[in-house]
Order: structure tokens, then C-alpha cells, then sequence
């Protein structure tokens, strides 16, 4: 009997010190992730396709409204360079959840979006899966979509 309650307190004490890593993991990476998120901001904010760009690994993939998928860096720069030359203002990006699984991490998340006078023009929602590469996160497979229903 006291054989067991040794083997169960060790089992115990090995499966806490496995899931108490990934625990503390999963704020580690909301902060990495929310800290991404306003250097992609301030990219916006600057009409700065290269800097938003540069929060993607190099063979990302966004998935946006309305939009067949868009592949690698250099389309992914050209992308947001566009779409920020057209629309301008700001936006606001709110990390509901993260979960870190090893090098790869998974954010669900809202956005505001703002015109030049920091009215909301429209507010999504998204899903990014990250990969940290060479010690930071990175975002990995990018998709969104509005939560304005479609003009009738």
C-alpha cells in the first residue's frame, strides 16, 4: 500500500512539473504575441507594408475577407502596403486567447478598425497560428473576417 502511494505521489509531482511549464508558457506567449501585434500597429500606423510584413515568418500565409490566399513575404508586404495606402487610421488588436503547443502557438483574437478620425469603421475577428524562428514569435498562417454583415 505505502509502495502505491509513493508511485502515485511521483507520478503526481512528474505531471506537475510537465504542465507547469506549458501554464506559465501560455502567458509568456499572449505577451509575445500582444507586444507583435503593436509593432504591427505602429506599421500601420506609418504606412509601412515591409514592417507589418516583417511580423510574419517567410513562408507565411494570410487569409483575408474576400480573398484567395496570399503566400510568402514579399506578397504578404505588397498586401498590406495596399491595403494601408487605401484606408489609413489604426487598429486595435485584443488577444482573447493563446495556447502555446512547443514552437507553434494559436491566438483568437478581435480587432477595431479605425479610420484617420479613430472612428471604428469595422471590428473582425482572427485566428493566427504563430511559430517562434530563431527565438521569436512569429505570425505563421494569418485569417480574418469582418463581423459587418454583408450589404443586402
Amino acid at each position: 500500500m505505502m509502495k502505491t502511494f509513493w508511485i502515485v505521489a511521483a507520478m503526481a509531482v512528474l505531471v506537475a512539473a510537465v504542465i507547469a511549464p506549458q501554464v506559465l508558457g501560455a502567458e509568456d506567449v499572449k505577451a509575445a504575441m500582444e507586444a507583435s501585434n503593436a509593432k504591427f500597429v505602429a506599421a500601420w500606423e506609418k504606412k509601412d507594408g515591409a514592417g507589418a510584413a516583417a511580423r510574419y515568418t517567410a513562408d507565411a500565409q494570410i487569409l483575408p475577407t474576400g480573398s484567395p490566399i496570399i503566400k510568402g513575404n514579399d506578397a504578404i508586404k505588397a498586401f498590406w502596403q495596399t491595403s494601408f495606402d487605401a484606408s489609413g487610421g489604426s487598429a486595435k488588436f485584443t488577444t482573447i486567447e493563446a495556447e502555446q503547443h512547443g514552437d507553434t502557438a494559436i491566438e483568437l483574437g478581435q480587432a477595431e478598425i479605425f479610420d484617420d478620425q479613430k472612428k471604428v469603421v469595422d471590428t473582425v475577428k482572427y485566428i493566427v497560428i504563430w511559430k517562434k524562428v530563431g527565438g521569436e514569435w512569429k505570425m505563421h498562417r494569418d485569417i480574418w473576417n469582418t463581423n459587418t454583415p454583408p450589404a443586402q
